[in-house]
């Protein structure tokens, strides 16, 4: 991490990409979001009925569709759920939003970046999230924070 980033507390910008679906995910996962972004993902205990004695329907994870392109895998529909499935419990069930995001960035300090590198599906979302930065601003997209 770059000294002038950790004086300013400031995040890279793969990270606050990241930082930012676990935002939204989290107001998804507390209902404090509008209906449209629900209904984008589902959570494990959502999709079947005959799940409800699984272990996985009392989890808080969501569900990842599978895609066929690199392109897929960049939708909110597919990003949010892998990162979100990611973080640790810890972080997830944090009271309020301020905490979460006081408790994700202690997680993703200089000592946690490391760790948070890689996705569920084995693919580096670091490299997919500079991918996703880099495709915006070639279409003319500003990526302001």
């Amino acid at each position: 991490m770059h000294p002038a980033l950790r004086e300013l507390h400031w995040l890279p910008v793969v990270y606050r990409i990241k930082f930012k679906l676990a935002l939204v995910m989290f107001t998804i996962h507390t209902h404090q979001c509008p209906d449209y972004l629900t209904d984008s993902v589902h959570s494990y205990s959502n999709n079947d009925p005959a799940r409800y004695r699984l272990r996985s329907a009392t989890g808080t994870n969501y569900s990842v569709p599978r895609t066929r392109t690199k392109f897929g895998d960049r939708a909110f529909s597919v990003a949010g759920p892998i990162v979100w499935n990611g973080l640790p419990a810890a972080v997830r069930h944090a009271d309020s939003l301020q905490s979460f995001k006081r408790r994700l960035k202690q997680g993703w300090g200089p000592r946690g970046l490391a760790s948070t590198s890689r996705t569920a599906r084995g693919q580096n979302f670091a490299a997919l999230a500079l991918a996703l930065a880099s495709t915006m601003h070639g279409l003319g997209f500003e990526i302001c924070w």
